[in-house]
């Protein structure tokens, strides 16, 4: 299967939401560019991300203008969140200075979830500080209650970057 790992630009250089901007256009690109890239159209995608990251995935996952805005018309397929602020608390300095004074519906993906959401994966450590586990727990309850196929795994003594790194194995 193809591997395609965009980047993006990172606060402070930029907030959001040029963030969610940056991955959908790479997105766009890659699906316009396809079969030159990949030597066949786009297919339907899964995405997958690791804190900021999940969170950025979870959104194009769940609030599809974001990838609207650019004109993607392939399916996002599954998405795979490893460690992600989900449940986002905007009050936080931290969180603050990157969001601003951005809509909770529009950053949130527990909150305002449409009616299909494709299969999602929650990976978790219980031992992470960083990004606290309540975060993976919150949002797969939520999209439990959306009916939406999800499955959650909080590893023991896991921290936040261990979850990612666990996977270079």
């Amino acid at each position: 299967y193809p591997v395609i790992i965009p980047n993006y630009r990172l606060y402070p250089a930029v907030k959001f939401p040029e963030i969610m901007d940056d991955v959908s256009q790479a997105i766009a690109y890659l699906e316009t560019q396809a079969t030159s890239l990949l030597g066949e159209p786009l297919q339907p995608f899964i995405l997958m991300g690791h804190s900021s990251g999940a969170h950025t995935a979870a959104l194009l996952a769940t609030k599809s203008p974001y990838l609207q805005k650019f004109g993607v018309k392939t399916a996002v397929k599954a998405l795979i969140g490893l460690a992600g602020p989900y449940d986002l608390p905007l009050e936080l300095e931290e969180v603050a200075q990157v969001f601003g004074k951005a809509d909770p519906q529009a950053v949130n993906a527990t909150l305002n979830l449409p009616a299909h959401i494709p299969p999602t994966l929650l990976l978790h450590g219980e031992a992470d500080d960083r990004v606290l586990p309540k975060h993976s727990r919150r949002f797969a309850e939520a999209l439990q209650q959306k009916q939406a196929e999800v499955e959650l795994h909080i590893y023991p003594k896991v921290d936040h970057v261990r979850v990612l790194a666990s996977l270079a194995k």
